[in-house]
């Protein structure tokens, strides 16, 4: 029991760190992206104006928070896409078992309904036989 307590906790572990190196590699990602709008200078207007408000125009200051705001921003737009793509698979998943329950429904009705047939047919076989041998 201490073992499988262990072996899951030790699977839990090992989950919860892939995740974190694809964070880490997802945000390595954005922050390429950024260095390039940077370069640039195309940058997202909504986080450079925020960036620029709060740097009081200093510039430099500017672009060091616009690197922290577009990021948020950037995270923000994939963590939104994430939700949307789970959200609609879900709704895929829910119609393929719906689809699915039907089907069987549909299926067992029919073994229902053969089944009643099957025994109506053997009550009359066996009455007939029951009559014929005199019972």
């Amino acid at each position: 029991m201490i073992e499988d307590l262990q072996r899951v906790l030790g699977e839990i572990s090992d989950k919860v760190a892939a995740r974190k190196i694809n964070e880490r590699e997802l945000e390595d990602r954005l922050l390429e992206l950024i260095g390039s709008e940077l370069e640039n200078k195309q940058y997202d207007e909504s986080s450079w104006l925020r960036a620029f408000s709060d740097a009081e125009g200093n510039n430099e200051r500017a672009k060091a928070l616009y690197v922290k705001y577009r990021l948020r921003r950037m995270k923000d737009q994939v963590a939104r896409r994430q939700m949307e793509s789970n959200a609609q698979l879900a709704a895929q998943s829910k119609e393929i078992l719906v689809n699915n329950f039907k089907e069987l429904d549909n299926k067992v009705g029919s073994f229902a309904n053969n089944l009643l047939i099957l025994a109506v047919l053997l009550l009359i076989l066996v009455s007939g036989f029951v009559f014929v041998i005199g019972f």
